[in-house]
């Protein structure tokens, strides 16, 4: 029944909360994914493309494969994160139950480092060969 097909004086009938509530927002699920994806993607990839070309002046090939391997993890999640959603403590709950780990193991990470980055930044140089004797010095015997 229209308010405005009412007689007048006669009374509105009570508007309820869900008839105040704004209607629910349309599905995001969809559209969303791609996009969070890339958003996630393009910084990594930058991450993970620039770094090395930019170290190459100062690494070695050798130590700059050493730091490539930083993006296994995120390249086999596809692989290992189905494991870590099935297997969790319905004491911590999905998400502490694979977080508290990790955590842990970076803090223990972090601190073996700490303590042991003076022994591995110091760089133990071979000898260098003597320089080779000058031309000048050849030319007047």
């Amino acid at each position: 029944m229209c308010v405005s097909s009412l007689p007048p004086g006669s009374i509105t009938p009570a508007r309820t909360i869900t008839d105040l509530a704004p209607p629910p927002p349309p599905p995001l699920g969809l559209p969303t994914s791609p996009s969070t994806d890339l958003l996630q993607g393009i910084p990594v990839g930058l991450a993970f493309g620039s770094i090395p070309f930019l170290l190459r002046a100062k690494l070695s090939y050798s130590q700059i494969g050493i730091f490539t391997l930083c993006t296994y993890p995120y390249s086999l999640k596809l692989l290992w994160s189905p494991v870590v959603d099935s297997i969790f403590s319905p004491k911590l709950g999905r998400r502490k139950s694979w977080i508290v780990p990790i955590q842990t193991i970076v803090g223990l990470m972090f601190w073996w480092l700490g303590s042991n980055v003076q022994v591995m930044m110091e760089v133990v140089r071979p000898l260098s060969p003597p320089p080779p004797p000058c031309l000048s010095s050849l030319s007047r015997t």
